[in-house]
């Protein structure tokens, strides 16, 4: 199913993706914005490290706590006082090659306590002070896309600190490069796309273990390799998940990139998708394990090898650090008043001097993150606005149902 697409505005030339971000936040705004979250910055050399997007087949499982350490998906544990603690072999498995400098990785936690969060890092480097997902409360699933420099073993580590299941799924990886390149460099719009809206179709609501064909617009050149899409689910039926795969796979692949725990919830994730081709279209199948709206919007893609060579787009792995941390309660949170609207959801609409980039949906309470790529615009801000509404939409609308609680501005 297609959905209706606009345009997308300008592309981001000269630019290079640096460094793992930081953790921008606790509590609300870390959700939104985990340390994942890349900047832009303008450059006319390869930078020390800069490598190019190699793609897998699919996305692949790598590890998951609820199965035996030895297993199918084998991990190693280390002891911890509290939590989970497991490094995780990237490096030589599922296609991913030896010099692979960065992962990018689906992980999911299943929280066995209460307030919870999950860090992600390096092998042999000290656990920094960020986190990649945050829980609230116990059997709470939350997923979160995240792009992982890896140690010199070709492993990441990922710690909890409370007891939680662990679950790590790699979708491609960053491999080093000495010169401009055709293909692996992202390009991104200054204003995203909405391709999919179930919301919007004459067939209603997805149901459990259906499958939606998202072929892609003409301003995705045939060549992409893959795209960089924010997906949410909303007003779902109860337990499950949504797991993307290629146009061309046969079988679901174990593995999953959005996860709800109940019904009535409304989740988003980005995703770095592998295209296919079938029947003369190029695309990717969403996969519903159980009923719930799904809603695709489309940010940027990933060049192939008929692209022109060039050093844009390219990417820099760093260590993960932390450059902002606030609270709701900083935030003028006593200036909401609600006046007893339930169903209220808390959204985060980011932008670069002025420009409207993506907005996100969440329940008051939902500690769910989100990775966001973002521009850095010409001052080096990048704005946060929080807004809260009883609807799915992110646009403040000025009445008493939706209305700004505050805005966080981040110098890059």
């Amino acid at each position: 199913m297609l959905g209706d697409h606009t345009d997308r505005g300008q592309l981001r030339r000269r630019q290079f993706l640096t460094g793992l971000g930081a953790g921008v936040g606790a509590v609300l705004v870390a959700d939104m914005l985990p340390w994942q979250t890349p900047a832009l910055v303008l450059a006319d050399d390869l930078p020390a490290g800069a490598s190019t997007f190699v793609a897998l087949d699919r996305q692949f499982r790598l590890a998951d706590t609820r199965q035996p350490a030895n297993g199918r998906y084998p991990y190693v544990t280390t002891a911890t006082s509290k939590g989970r603690h497991i490094r995780v072999q990237v490096t030589g498995r599922s296609g991913v090659p030896m010099d692979a400098t960065a992962a990018v990785l689906t992980i999911t936690a299943i929280n066995d306590a209460g307030d919870n969060f999950v860090t992600a890092y390096p092998s042999g480097v000290t656990r920094p002070d960020v986190s990649i997902l945050n829980m609230a409360g116990e059997n709470q699933v939350v997923a979160n896309l995240v792009t992982v420099q890896l140690g010199s073993d070709g492993s990441v580590e990922v710690e909890s600190d409370d007891d939680c299941e662990l679950i790590v799924d790699v979708a491609g990886v960053f491999v080093p490069t000495s010169a401009p390149v055709r293909s692996g460099r992202y390009v991104g719009w200054d204003t995203p796309s909405r391709i999919v809206d179930s919301r919007q179709r004459s067939e209603g609501k997805p149901a459990a273990g259906e499958t939606i064909a998202v072929a892609m617009p003409e301003i995705v050149p045939r060549d992409a390799t893959a795209v960089m899409v924010n997906l949410t689910v909303a007003n779902t039926e109860g337990w499950g998940f949504l797991t993307c795969y290629p146009f061309g796979q046969a079988e679901v692949p174990d593995s999953s990139n959005v996860n709800v725990d109940g019904a009535d919830q409304t989740r988003a994730s980005s995703a770095v998708l592998r295209l296919g081709d079938a029947g003369g279209d190029r695309g990717f199948s969403i996969w519903t394990y159980s009923g719930a709206h799904v809603i695709v919007d489309l940010l940027g893609y990933f060049t192939g090898d008929e692209s022109e060579v060039s050093s844009d787009g390219l990417f820099v792995p760093a260590t993960p650090e932390r450059i902002v941390e606030t609270t709701v309660a900083e935030l003028d949170a006593r200036s909401i008043g609600t006046g007893g609207v339930s169903n209220i959801r808390v959204c985060a609409r980011l932008e670069h001097d002025g420009s409207r980039r993506i907005g996100m949906g969440l329940p008051v309470g939902c500690a769910c993150p989100n990775l966001s790529l973002v521009a850095v615009g010409v001052s080096r801000n990048v704005q946060c606005q929080l807004h809260l509404s009883r609807d799915d939409c992110c646009e403040p609308s000025g009445d008493a149902n939706h209305r700004r609680v505050g805005v966080l501005r981040l110098r890059i």
